[in-house]
């Protein structure tokens, strides 16, 4: 699914053609983030644009999936909202202070690239 920082192999970085090489594939995570689809709904904004939750940005340049680090136990209605919280997307000092009143520890982010015909992400990043 290429969603693994890893798969990212650009020819440029490298001395021999990356796409000769062999796929490295973690099964197991790719079934988990299978699972989580759903926790990302895709939301049409007008007749023509899409926003997904969790994602900020337009276009292969700008566009980032951010998320939170939780602690304690949270049901799965708090997970869908606090996956679609405006706040985790802002690099403020309030809205780190309003993400804190929901338990949330971190938030990393992580940017989708595109490389050719295919997207990756980079690794994630703390914010």
């Amino acid at each position: 699914m290429r969603w693994d920082a890893e798969d990212d192999r650009r020819y440029a970085l490298r001395w021999d053609e990356p796409s000769k090489d062999r796929v490295r594939t973690v099964r197991g995570a790719n079934l988990l983030a299978i699972a989580a689809l759903p926790f990302f709904p895709v939301i049409p904004t007008s007749s023509s644009t899409v926003a997904t939750a969790g994602f900020s940005g337009r276009g292969s340049r700008d566009t980032f999936i951010t998320w939170p680090i939780w602690t304690g136990w949270l049901a799965l209605d708090a997970v869908r909202s606090v996956l679609g919280l405006k706040e985790l997307q802002r690099r403020s000092e309030t809205s780190f202070k309003f993400v804190a009143m929901y338990g949330i520890a971190a938030v990393y982010r992580s940017q989708r690239v595109t490389l050719g015909k295919y997207r990756n992400f980079t690794p994630a990043a703390p914010m």
